[in-house]
């Protein structure tokens, strides 16, 4: 209409007219004495004009003159037309669900009253529920409610603002936020109504009063041409000059804004309207669809899966109002959980923080707050390797709530790794349930007949009325080897140490033992397999799965094929998966561990000694006649080689129990990746006694003490000393019975994991020739002992200025027996190797299993003590609807102005001026002006 395109102005802006330049104060005053000044000048100047120019024509001019001045002082102003627009400011909605282990229980309810709203909320009878199969875990609860009716909550809580998703255990993490919800909605006919009146002229005029000034001029012109006419007034016709110019314009200007009413439109001659420059709007009719969202809004959200060690309320609220900061308001805190918090963290003080900073806390509680009755298999264990025909223990720990006084029938389970079923029933047993809230050990007691992987699993027949449906089996994976381990143990003197390991393990089925003494020449050797030599070569040791040193003389280790040394024989036994023990007395162990031929074994042992020199002045220096007790590393009860008892307390007793040690070998440390599992307080800090090495390819120990005969003392028919050594030479076993590790190993530091934690591992890679593997990334994998399907995949990386070394982590996340595996490109093309870890248990966290009932009260305390200016509260699972309606509207619009467009930068606007001056300049020289 004015030079200004619609298409600058934004769709729905406010439009207002401004002076840019505009004079302030008194300024207004002294432009408007100026400009009257002016025309009052340009007036008397006429006025004193030649008498040969009619005073009419002087005054008409005079007029044209003071218009292009008034239009020079309105460009000076800048007239402007500045637009605004509203832009909506949308508050966070956040919606944090519990993903801790309780929310994987699955509620009975067992009270009526305490079913009823779980019934309303998911539509089903009561008694339809409690006949299902499988009852829905609290989380399963959850994801029903919030898919109901195509996630109408969601949508609804999304219409709010912005909606956050957060999943909190002991830590509290944001999954997705996701934009704010606008519902489609279908058109009312006053909206119909005013979009046609709309379209039909959607460049609106911004300055209608125009039409007004066209009417005027028009009818002004009208009449003073026809006064000419009826007179024949030529002067007349000169004064119609002035309204023809404004009404030629005033109808441009009107045309162009209104183009409904432009004659070649109102002729239906569409074709040269658009030739003409005009474009034909039609009028508005709404089609008959259904109203579509744009864009599509995905009202599906991230779901927990329950594998939190623990529940935190006050870090998820804190991690929340940490989120409201930089402009960002929370509108509310939807808070969907069983309210079990156990952390240290005080959950009341972060409610009063979120009240103080206007965030409503919204409680959704889920899960069955009546007292609990349940009882469940807590964990299954037993040793990772068994002997064929060698009888084992599986202890099942069975805890219970609620059942003091009654009995449970427990079984057991064989079942061969790869078939299918229960497997077969070894054993069962009634277990009496004496405390109220408290657990009990089953031990079972079993000899496999056969060789392989079998899971051993503990089920247990629930009662009827129990309150939660809990863990009713659990399972542990065992591997069953061959029947004996073949040992060649080689001592140099015949100790009372030599003696009785000698005679223990010669009597122990599941070992074949042979003994090579030193200090006997012509009489045969001991054991159960006779030797004629001393196995020295690499060939010669690879026959044998464990080589136990007691204090050898290194005199008959000197040989050497083009010089090789004894020591590298035994580096590649331990390599290719051997088991080594090596226990320094001392007669032998000074010269043993710093002659040539010999001490390269320092290389493979689990400990750091001295510098030869120090080393060998510390061993002649030890004394024999002062007595010292034995420190046992808590930390690594569990170790195989420590274990006396599943109960830590009752291992500690029985190593405290021990008599005094007289001598021990002086080792410094303990190496990256070993475990010091006995030591002793010197002058010069604690000595490590005995070491297990890092259980690699091939396991190592350092016994670095002499007289564990001794032992023989405590227990029955010496039951502590004979079981430290068996379970010793079985541990040392395990490297060779994992089968052909040569292209290297992993390490995984612990036999058990809770479930959402970290597992981190280490691994020594090679090549087919034996060099350390120079990849610079290597894929993994976690898998279940019996299921070769991937948990989790992750990418190992090199280990800096360590060649063939990597590193990786897990999570445990799926209950069971697990472990780790890579695969490694053969020798030949297209052959792969897998190298396994040891297998590894991932159990479930007992901190939230065992008081798993909704916790009201907390969730009601949060509830209340975070209400302030906007309230909160607590929601059982089928006032959801409530819920989301108690969430405040806390948007808000920002007016954002726009920037001022020129209405006088037009070519229209000089097209009038210089129009208006030629008008004047031609009559001027009509009628002989200067």
């Amino acid at each position: 209409m004015i030079g200004v395109s619609p298409e600058r102005i934004p769709e729905g802006a406010s439009r207002d007219f401004l002076w840019t330049h505009a004079p302030q104060s008194w300024g207004v005053f002294v432009m408007i004495a100026a400009v009257l000044a002016a025309a009052l000048g340009i007036f008397y100047l006429y006025r004193r004009e030649i008498s040969s120019c009619p005073r009419p024509v002087r005054i008409v001019l005079a007029g044209l003159r003071t218009l292009v001045v008034v239009l020079l002082v309105a460009v000076a102003l800048g007239p402007a037309l500045v637009y605004s627009t509203r832009h909506r400011v949308d508050p966070v909605v956040v919606v944090a669900l519990d993903d801790s282990a309780s929310m994987k229980l699955a509620d009975k309810y067992l009270d009526d009253e305490a079913l009823k709203p779980v019934a309303e909320a998911i539509g089903m009878p009561a008694s339809q529920y409690r006949a299902q199969t499988k009852l829905p875990t609290r989380l399963e609860l959850i994801e029903q409610l919030l898919a109901k009716n195509e996630h109408q909550a969601v949508r609804d809580l999304a219409t709010k603002g912005k909606l956050r998703v957060v999943h909190f255990s002991d830590r509290a993490e944001i999954k997705e936020t996701k934009p704010r919800y606008v519902p489609a909605a279908a058109e009312t006919a006053d909206e119909i109504a005013a979009k046609a009146a709309a379209s039909a002229d959607e460049r609106a005029v911004l300055f209608p009063n125009l039409k007004w000034v066209f009417y005027a001029s028009t009818l002004l012109l009208a009449l003073l041409l026809a006064v000419a006419y009826l007179r024949g007034s030529a002067l007349l016709a000169l004064f119609a000059a002035a309204p023809a110019v404004a009404a030629f314009f005033s109808l441009a200007i009107f045309l162009e804004s209104n183009p409904r009413w432009h004659p070649l439109v109102l002729l239906e001659l569409d074709g040269l309207a658009k030739l003409a420059g005009h474009e034909i709007t039609e009028p508005y009719t709404p089609e008959e669809k259904p109203a579509v969202e744009e864009p599509p809004f995905d009202a599906t959200i991230a779901q927990p899966t329950g594998a939190g060690r623990s529940t935190n309320l006050a870090r998820v609220i804190r991690k929340v109002l940490e989120g409201a900061t930089g402009g960002v308001e929370v509108a509310a805190l939807v808070l969907v959980t069983d309210g079990q918090h156990n952390a240290a963290e005080d959950y009341l003080a972060a409610a009063d923080e979120a009240s103080e900073r206007r965030v409503p806390i919204l409680v959704l509680g889920v899960g069955d707050a009546s007292r609990e009755r349940r009882i469940d298999v807590a964990s299954v264990r037993a040793n990772e390797r068994v002997w064929r025909n060698d009888p084992f223990e599986i202890k099942a720990l069975i805890q219970s709530k609620g059942y003091q006084g009654r009995a449970a029938k427990v079984q057991l389970y064989e079942r061969e790794i790869g078939e299918t079923g229960d497997g077969k029933l070894i054993e069962a047993k009634d277990v009496s349930l004496s405390a109220d809230d408290g657990q009990e050990t089953l031990v079972f007691k079993h000899t496999p007949q056969r060789e392989g992987d079998f899971n051993y699993s503990v089920k247990i027949e629930t009662a009827d009325d129990v309150s939660v449906e809990g863990r009713r089996e659990a399972s542990t994976v065992v591997t069953v080897v061959r029947d004996q381990a073949k040992v060649l143990l080689v001592a140099g003197s015949p100790t009372w140490e030599y003696r009785i390991v000698q005679v223990l393990l010669t009597r122990d089925k599941t070992i074949d033992l042979s003994c090579w003494l030193q200090t006997i020449k012509d009489m045969p050797q001991e054991g159960d397999t006779k030797l004629e030599a001393l196995p020295l070569s690499k060939e010669d040791l690879a026959k044998y799965d464990v080589v136990l040193l007691f204090d050898p003389d290194p005199a008959d280790f000197r040989f050497g094929t083009g010089g090789t040394k004894w020591s590298d024989a035994i580096k590649s036994f331990v390599d290719n998966g051997g088991g080594l023990l090596y226990m320094p007395g001392p007669k032998h162990a000074g010269k043993f561990m710093t002659e040539e031929s010999t001490s390269g074994i320092a290389g493979v042992l689990p400990v750091r000694f001295d510098e030869p020199g120090n080393l060998l002045k510390d061993y002649l220096s030890e004394k024999f006649n002062e007595p010292f007790s034995l420190d046992v590393t808590k930390a690594n009860l569990d170790h195989p080689l420590l274990r006396f008892d599943a109960d830590d307390a009752k291992t500690t007793q029985r190593w405290n129990a021990m008599p005094p040690m007289f001598w021990s070998f002086p080792a410094l440390e303990e190496k990256r990746g070993s475990k010091t599992l006995l030591s002793r307080t010197t002058g010069r800090g604690d000595r490590p006694l005995l070491v297990a090495g890092p259980p690699t390819t091939g396991r190592t120990v350092y016994l670095g003490l002499n007289g564990t005969w001794r032992w023989r003392r405590l227990g029955k028919d010496g039951e502590f000393f004979n079981r430290f050594w068996i379970q010793t030479v079985r541990y040392l076993v395990e490297g060779r019975l994992m089968g052909s590790q040569q292209r290297g190993s992993i390490l995984v530091p612990n036999d058990e994991y809770p479930a959402g934690e970290k597992i981190k591992f280490t691994a020594t890679l090679r090549t087919p020739q034996g060099d350390p593997l120079a990849e610079v990334q290597v894929p993994a994998e976690l898998r279940l002992v019996e299921d070769k399907t991937p948990l989790a995949r992750t990418t190992l990386k090199a280990v800096a200025d360590k060649p063939g070394e990597y590193e990786g982590e897990f999570t445990a996340a799926v209950q069971g027996t697990n472990r780790i595996t890579i695969e490694l490109a053969g020798a030949k093309p297209g052959e792969t190797v897998e190298l396994k870890s040891r297998n590894f248990r991932v159990e479930s966290v007992d901190i939230e299993l065992r008081n798993g009932r909704l916790n009201k009260p907390v969730l009601a305390d949060i509830a209340e003590r975070s209400s302030g200016q906007y309230k909160g509260g607590y929601f059982d699972v089928n006032q959801l609807t409530n819920l989301v309606a108690a969430v405040p509207n806390r948007g808000t619009e920002k007016v954002v102005p726009g920037r001022p467009i020129d209405l006088w930068d037009t070519n229209r606007l000089i097209f009038i001026l210089a129009l208006l001056l030629t008008i004047e300049w031609g009559a001027r020289k009509r009628f002989k002006l200067m």
